[in-house]
């Protein structure tokens, strides 16, 4: 009988419903981010970076907005990019598919769902040891379209397995596993 008093529900219960929006709302991909970028990379590093988000937005209709701040963790919607070394690299290396590279993105999934965005550990000296630094934009691109999803697929595409193989910005192909992970159909690539 309901007497005009609010009735405090049982704590497990509590937390229960408290959990059920965030279960919801999991699992889902979508094109807005926040990037979030490391203080510790140099103003042409964030810069190559912007540039980088750039080619994103060009090829697909993301929204990526960059600020410089220190972020951990993967959580839905925020890509953090940590300026990091071989060894925090090969520590954080969770699978040997990739095999170990200058560039590592950490994605996860939460109650059996993916939680879009991921954390990118990019390695700096390594990049200017052996002279990619010109390749510096091209390696955040390809790790930024992992942090949204995207997976590996053919040579002379931005998301190719191998850096040598890869195109300098979002190919038609790129732009279609972008749009296919979301459910929709890409526009058509130019002969």
């Amino acid at each position: 009988m309901f007497s005009g008093r609010p009735t405090a529900l049982p704590l497990p219960f509590t937390l229960a419903l408290a959990a059920i929006p965030s279960a919801l709302g999991c699992g889902g991909i979508g094109n807005t981010y926040l990037v979030e970028a490391d203080p510790a990379f140099t103003q042409d590093e964030q810069a190559s970076i912007a540039a980088a988000l750039d080619s994103w937005e060009a090829a697909v209709p993301a929204h990526l907005t960059m600020q410089i701040a220190s972020c951990s963790g993967v959580q839905g919607g925020t890509i953090c990019i940590h300026a990091s070394d071989a060894a925090t690299i090969a520590a954080n290396n969770q699978s040997q598919l990739d095999g170990t590279g200058v560039g590592l993105t950490l994605r996860k999934s939460s109650w059996g769902h993916t939680v879009d965005g991921g954390e990118v550990f990019i390695d700096v000296p390594t990049i200017e040891q052996k002279g990619f630094a010109a390749d510096f934009q091209r390696i955040i691109a390809h790790e930024v379209g992992h942090a949204m999803q995207l997976e590996h697929n053919a040579p002379n595409n931005l998301m190719a397995p191998m850096a040598t193989e890869d195109a300098p910005t979002p190919t038609c192909t790129d732009a279609s596993q972008w749009y296919a992970l979301r459910g929709e159909s890409a526009p058509a690539c130019p002969k």
